[in-house]
């Protein structure tokens, strides 16, 4: 859960303890908490179902500043402008910044490009944690650069790329700049649920932040396998190449 950095992330080296979670400043996605007012755009649960997707959204509306998720039917995704009322409790709604992602600033790169260098495009990408996450699964990609205009989406880039440039609302980044992402690393067993549709690591730890037992997850990119959610019982970090596992409560 970054992608884009009002709030930023600290970067993880090891592992975190799980433990509650509270609004912070210091947090993209902050729980138990509402951007009143100010709605530019609502989107229904039909429409958006998980916080990292209300929050792509955000970031590809103009005039987005924040968003309020709230997984209750009838509700769902709230783009709101700068109008918003400050940060208010309540209960099962997670809120971020448009300009929130799993970077630090030396490693995820606000208006930036890394020109050429292109292994591949998937234009159909719509958030800079997504293209990230392309990233970490393509073997010979180095870095990234997610462009959010209609036609462009994802670049994933080889070691043969330009140094970085100026790009207006584009986001760039090293492949391993995540944090607290553990790469090539499962928990096994303690599955509360499973998700075989979800396609990214950031949707499935904010499908771990929505659901009450959870207490990590893995997310696993091959056919017929998706993201799990994990209770306590779960087993100690083990090796499984192309899964990326994490805490709930890390950020």
């Amino acid at each position: 859960m970054q992608l884009l950095l009002v709030s930023i992330l600290v970067l993880c080296v090891g592992y975190v303890k799980p433990g509650p979670v509270k609004p912070d400043s210091n947090m993209c996605y902050k729980l138990d908490t509402d951007y009143y007012g100010g709605d530019i755009l609502i989107k229904n649960d039909k429409d958006v179902t998980s916080a990292a997707s209300c929050h792509a959204l955000c970031w590809k509306t103009d005039k987005c500043v924040v968003w309020t998720f709230y997984p209750k039917e009838g509700y769902g995704c709230f783009i709101k402008g700068d109008k918003h009322n400050p940060a208010s409790t309540l209960k099962d709604a997670i809120s971020g910044h448009k300009y929130c992602q799993t970077c630090k600033p030396e490693t995820c790169k606000l208006d930036t490009d890394y020109y050429g260098g292109d292994i591949k495009n998937d234009k159909d990408m719509t958030s800079a944690a997504s293209c990230q996450d392309l990233c970490v699964a393509t073997d010979k990609c180095k870095a990234w650069t997610f462009y959010p205009k209609e036609g462009y989406g994802c670049f994933i880039k080889g070691d043969n790329h330009k140094p970085a440039s100026t790009l207006k609302d584009a986001i760039s980044g090293n492949k391993y700049c995540q944090t607290c992402y553990k790469l090539d690393t499962d928990y096994y067993g303690g599955d509360i649920k499973n998700d075989k549709d979800m396609t990214s690591a950031a949707s499935c730890q904010a499908l771990c932040m929505e659901t009450d037992k959870c207490v990590a997850w893995t997310f696993y990119p091959k056919e017929g396998y998706g993201c799990f959610i994990k209770g306590d019982n779960h087993k100690p970090a083990s090796t499984l190449k192309d899964a990326i596992s994490g805490y709930k409560d890390c950020q």
